[in-house]
């Protein structure tokens, strides 16, 4: 079974990292600081030391929290009179952030009650929930919807609020992994000289400058001088992997920039200010970017998460690991890298296919 109590890292201003706990029980979500700090900035020997010191102290604190919430001595659990009380809609509605469980509550409520209870939901409502889901959606949607059940689903059996039974024959969703669009240097270098379309200069350095870093957009919009370090290097937290839906860092990412990026942010200012203040939203800035491929003779569909793999082909055509690749996207798993970049372009296919020996 999954883990059921996160060890998770808050970054403070000082530049310390504070460790603390995270856990759902009954759809809704807890947290406890553990009052344990670690050095994010420096990285001598000594302060790593020190830091895996803390780690496992840490990690001792969330296997304890762990049993004590497996073997129900903790407080707050669920009682057996409630339990039986529980809807299925509500927890799936709570279980998680970013509005998946939302969206997903929103399909399971076309086909169940909205009091529908956990106690009576069996592996015959799963697979009628997924016939609803075919019926009306396709493709990856329908992926991450029953991804998003399923989770909720485990972690009700952990809180003894369903049957293990309900996962018996839980229908099998593969995720289709569709080929990455990027751009060619020579296309980047057309789209730095365009001037026409662009209308905003912000958005034309925000979409260059993730072409040479990987930025998502989320985190170019929220990027201030202060998370540019004057050793060249973003220190700063992905919204959507190191934040979570209170607004609270737990985790952070230290990325080098090129000299093309730096030349990209412009003339620093106050810590506070936001790099790009000017930007577009998601949507406008799209929409420009539908525009801008025309005028730049480009046939690829422009959209601002193509310079995120812009970034991310680079680093593979110009020889870097998958490993490392992983590290300066991002990445929690290297697994996610390898599925999108790792046999990726024609240029290292056709490499690799010359270095097998001829009869």
């Amino acid at each position: 079974m999954k883990q059921i109590v996160k060890l998770r890292i808050k970054k403070l201003a000082d530049g310390q990292g504070s460790y603390y706990l995270d856990w759902y029980r009954n759809g809704k979500r807890y947290y406890e600081y553990l009052k344990l700090y670690v050095d994010l900035i420096h990285t001598d020997k000594a302060t790593r030391e020190a830091n895996k010191d803390v780690e496992r102290a840490a990690l001792n604190l969330r296997n304890k929290k762990e049993d004590a919430i497996l073997s129900d001595a903790t407080e707050g659990l669920i009682k057996t009179k409630s339990q039986k009380s529980v809807s299925v809609l509500s927890y799936i509605r709570n279980y998680r952030c970013k509005n998946i469980g939302a969206s997903t509550a929103s399909q399971f409520s076309k086909v169940f009650a909205e009091g529908t209870p956990f106690s009576t939901f069996t592996d015959k409502d799963v697979q009628k929930f997924h016939e609803h889901l075919t019926s009306v959606l396709s493709g990856n949607t329908i992926y991450t919807y029953m991804a998003c059940l399923k989770s909720a689903l485990k972690a009700g059996i952990a809180d003894n609020l369903v049957s293990p039974s309900v996962l018996n024959n839980f229908p099998k969703c593969k995720l289709a992994i569709h080929p990455v669009t990027y751009l060619t240097i020579d296309e980047l270098r057309s789209l730095k000289e365009l001037q026409k379309g662009w209308g905003n200069n912000d958005d034309k350095r925000a979409f260059l400058f993730a072409c040479y870093t990987g930025l998502r957009f989320s985190d170019i919009r929220k990027l201030t001088w202060g998370e540019v370090r004057k050793d060249n290097r973003l220190m700063f937290s992905q919204q959507k992997t190191q934040i979570d839906e209170t607004g609270n860092a737990y985790a952070y990412t230290l990325l080098p920039l090129n000299m093309t990026a730096v030349s990209l942010l412009g003339e620093r200012r106050a810590d506070d200010q936001l790099v790009f203040p000017r930007l577009s939203s998601a949507v406008n800035i799209n929409t420009k970017l539908k525009k801008i491929q025309t005028y730049a003779g480009i046939t690829k569909n422009l959209h601002f998460h193509i310079a995120r793999h812009t970034y991310g082909v680079m680093l593979i055509n110009n020889g870097v690991d998958i490993y490392t690749v992983s590290k300066l996207l991002g990445h929690s798993n290297i697994s996610t890298t390898a599925k999108y970049y790792a046999n990726l372009t024609d240029e290292n296919a056709l490499i690799a296919a010359s270095k097998v020996p001829e009869l």
